[in-house]
């Protein structure tokens, strides 16, 4: 018996194949797998990339917040800690960014520090808790919460 004929339809119809099909086969499946390999990263790296991106907002913002402002009524109630020196270091630097751009605070300190009678009552003030309620800009043009001129200030620091 032949081989054939034990095995009916084994080799049947099957030649040798052309020098060089059997690689090429290969290499284009070597290819797709590399492709769908770079695939897979480029999506994780996108992801990454925009998690990333997410995390530096976030930490660009809480920044602005650690660093940022305090309200007119809040320095006025810490005025006396300040001048004493009696702040945090983080505290006191949210204070002097304030002092910075508030004339009316600067006033109150500068009235804590010499012991004048001019100090400003918190309560007196006008009771709206937005930063930096009251105060100038540089140029001096007057901050409101949500002004561009407060939203440009925010944004350089």
């Amino acid at each position: 018996m032949s081989e054939n004929s034990e095995n009916p339809g084994s080799n049947e119809g099957w030649g040798d194949c052309p020098a060089g099909v059997i690689r090429s086969m290969l290499d284009r499946q070597r290819t797709c797998r590399r492709q769908e390999k770079l695939k897979r990263l480029t999506a994780i790296g996108g992801s990454l990339a925009v998690f990333l991106f997410i995390g530096f907002l976030v930490l660009q913002t809480q920044r602005q917040v650690v660093a940022g402002h305090m309200t007119c009524a809040e320095v006025i109630n810490q005025a006396e800690d300040y001048v004493a020196g009696k702040l945090t270091e983080v505290v006191a630097g949210k204070f002097e960014n304030h002092l910075d751009r508030c004339p009316k605070c600067r006033h109150h300190i500068e009235s804590v520090r010499t012991g004048s009678g001019e100090k400003l009552n918190p309560k007196q003030d006008s009771g709206d808790k937005s930063p930096q309620q009251g105060c100038t800009g540089e140029n001096g043009q007057q901050l409101v919460a949500g002004s561009p001129a407060m939203n440009d200030l925010i944004a350089a620091h």
